[in-house]
């Protein structure tokens, strides 16, 4: 009795082998229903170290063409199946596999990188952001990730261009970060903010921009917009203003400069500074800008 105990798993695994090579058969003869068939009866009897030979003949049946259920999602998600079961398997199963099955590492990872380039073909033929998203996050360790990568970013800008708003570019750079046209989106996006935002070329639109983007390379541009306009009365109070918002600008010393020459016209050189002084004061209890 215990002798048939023994030789039972033995005679189990050979049964099993079996069945998946005929499967194996089945599948390059392209008798689909035959190969589906016995994987389905194995599917549901098979011993555990068997498992990975069944989903490995599995994935070979849904990545055939011909076959009318050909699905490369669904030979990718066995292939894998396939692999963690077989690293699973101890050393020794693995090798009767070998043996058995010819299936290996390399066996697998032959499948594994066809089924890559399978799937890269189709979002290539697709060619939307969504196709190559899907690829990326799917096949994480594709060859063809990084062009995969280099095609979506791609896309992504051109949609963005083709929108050519700041929103858009906006959200090109905050989904992208790492894409090769951020510098393009970047130059862009601050084009369009500063002419979307002083579009009125009022002195208030300038103020506000400034308050909302104090870091635009279009600072300089908004600074001499206000400058312009604040001190085109030549007015001794909006020099001073100005000054005393724009502490940093480069047109401050200007503004400074106007503000000395004017008011020395008619006051005591001596009493600018303390004027001055005095004026800043005020406009900062009244809450200047201070930009």
């Amino acid at each position: 009795m215990r002798w048939w105990l023994a030789i039972l798993p033995v005679f189990a695994f050979f049964i099993g082998c079996q069945s998946t090579r005929s499967a194996l058969k089945a599948i390059e003869d392209q008798q689909w229903e035959k190969a589906a068939s016995i994987l389905l009866q194995q599917s549901a009897n098979e011993k555990d170290s068997l498992f990975s030979g069944v989903y490995y003949a599995y994935s070979l049946l849904y990545a055939d063409s011909a076959y009318q259920q050909y699905q490369i999602d669904s030979a990718y998600q066995y292939i894998l199946r396939a692999s963690q079961d077989f690293q699973a398997t101890p050393e020794k199963e693995q090798e009767k596999l070998a043996r058995a099955l010819s299936l290996s590492d390399s066996s697998l990872l032959r499948q594994k990188r066809r089924l890559d380039s399978l799937a890269f073909a189709r979002a290539t033929d697709q060619s939307t952001v969504t196709d190559y998203q899907y690829f990326i996050d799917q096949h994480t360790d594709a060859p063809q990730r990084e062009e995969a990568i280099l095609q979506r970013n791609q896309l992504a800008f051109d949609a963005a261009s083709q929108v050519d708003t700041y929103q858009a570019y906006r959200e090109f750079l905050d989904t992208y970060p790492q894409a090769a046209q951020v510098p393009l989106a970047d130059e862009r996006y601050n084009t369009l903010v500063f002419q979307s935002q002083t579009a009125t070329g009022n002195l208030q639109s300038y103020y506000q921009f400034l308050e909302a983007f104090p870091r635009s390379p279009y600072r300089p541009q908004a600074e001499q917009a206000i400058f312009q306009i604040s001190t085109a009365d030549n007015q001794l109070a909006h020099y001073a203003r100005f000054a005393y918002d724009f502490p940093n600008s480069p047109l401050t010393r200007k503004a400074v400069n106007w503000l000395y020459h004017l008011y020395k016209v008619n006051h005591p050189v001596e009493c600018f500074f303390f004027e001055f002084t005095k004026q800043k004061k005020t406009y900062k209890r009244e809450g200047g800008r201070g930009l």
